[in-house]
């Protein structure tokens, strides 16, 4: 099960819930009025700051997570290019030693494409990966070094040690960018402020006699999708909005190494 599927499990209880908030917060009302004769009074300032409130949580969770995508987008641009940099000084080693050396480099940007897939379909893959990772960039590391020594090498040892280091440097980059998301609690109150906002607006339509079924289905609807959509943005992975193109590029550099 990857990070789509619990995405969408996550929001459509949220949907039916708001559903459900909605037509029993106007049978309660409805009922009142049954009992008083009076529709009472609603405080429109307070379900004013409510629906404020959970705009404001909206739109600012989906600005944050789109700021988050595109970091995530660039860090995987910049790796592709590192790696591709890295590679190409791999012609200044000794010519015995470059075979080995660009096909470590091969398994190792195999290795990165995968990390996206890994991700969004299992966590502990992803986590071996990173170990895969570990090790093959020591394997380069120590290779590279091996065959830098000495006053030949000195333009191999100044061009192709940096791009390296620069190329591992930036695996912690992209690992920490896809581990950092806003707390639970965030997206928590997202959910309640939701319910709470449904259970407002059906209790404020209480004294009509009409179904408005559609206008419950659409109020609950447009929120639970644009949390989806907020998720799905947040974890990029196989949905409608994911990183597939760009991880591709790490793909096509693999391929392209010989």
């Amino acid at each position: 099960m990857n990070i789509t599927t619990y995405v969408t499990l996550l929001c459509v209880p949220i949907f039916f819930g708001m559903m459900l908030c909605f037509h029993w917060a106007r049978i309660l009302g409805k009922r009142r009025i049954e009992q008083t004769g009076h529709p009472g009074l609603d405080s429109d300032i307070m379900v004013g700051a409510v629906f404020g409130l959970l705009g404001l949580l909206i739109a600012f969770s989906f600005s944050g997570a789109y700021s988050r995508y595109e970091v995530r987008r660039q860090i995987i641009l910049e790796e592709t290019n590192a790696i591709g940099t890295a590679y190409l000084r791999v012609d200044l080693l000794p010519e015995q030693a470059q075979p080995e050396v660009r096909v470590l480099f091969r398994k190792y940007t195999e290795s990165r494409a995968r990390f996206y897939d890994d991700l969004a379909n299992d966590v502990q893959k992803a986590s071996d990966n990173l170990v895969e990772t570990a090790q093959l960039q020591q394997a380069i590391w120590t290779a590279s070094v091996q065959n830098t020594g000495g006053t030949d090498n000195n333009a191999a040892r100044m061009l192709l040690l940096p791009a390296l280091n620069n190329m591992i440097d930036i695996v912690t980059t992209r690992t920490l960018a896809v581990q950092t998301h806003p707390p639970s609690l965030i997206f928590i109150s997202l959910g309640v402020l939701a319910l709470i906002c449904a259970w407002f607006a059906g209790y404020a339509a209480r004294a009509s006699d009409r179904p408005l079924t559609f206008y419950s289905l659409s109020f609950a609807l447009v929120i639970s999708f644009m949390l989806f959509v907020i998720l799905d943005i947040e974890f990029p992975a196989h949905g409608f909005i994911n990183l597939n193109e760009v991880n591709a590029l790490l793909y096509n550099l693999a391929g392209s190494m010989h």
